[in-house]
């Protein structure tokens, strides 16, 4: 299976199914399919729509990932802070220790690179991350009244 260990979903308001994956191949070759969104996660009206966060490791302790939501308008995304944040909190609990840095790679296969900087600490508190990068302006608009 190209599905490595088992999908868990993780939330930070926004909830997404995690998914690692056994490669970039199997990660390349990822689509999003709407009838099967439908069937196994339906849009809940009053919660936020779930999407699917795939992502793959790559040399030097990098991440690439891919998020989709066609349910919610979101075929698929260049940059998702929040699929990220969960992410981050999921890796930091599954693989232990009191902290992690990742760089993560989105929107590679649909043409719009994105380098995302996720990082995890873990206090008394709990797990607390953030997620941080830089932008490319694509377009820019002004409203007039």
């Amino acid at each position: 299976s190209a599905i490595l260990g088992t999908p868990m979903v993780g939330s930070c308001g926004a909830r997404f199914v995690l998914a690692e994956l056994a490669g970039l191949d199997a990660l390349a070759a990822a689509a999003p399919d709407a009838a099967a969104f439908a069937r196994h996660l339906p849009v809940i009206p009053g919660q936020e729509d779930v999407g699917v966060h795939l992502f793959a490791r790559q040399a030097g302790g990098r991440l690439r990932a891919r998020m989709f939501a066609p349910l919610g308008g979101v075929p698929e995304d260049p940059a998702t802070g929040s699929a990220n944040v969960a992410l981050g909190g999921l890796l930091l609990h599954r693989d232990g220790g009191d902290s992690l840095a990742v760089e993560v790679e989105q929107g590679i296969e649909m043409g719009r690179p994105s380098r995302l900087r996720v990082t995890a600490r873990r206090g008394a508190d709990g797990i607390r991350v953030s997620v941080g990068g830089g932008v490319v302006p694509v377009s820019a608009g002004r409203i007039e009244t």
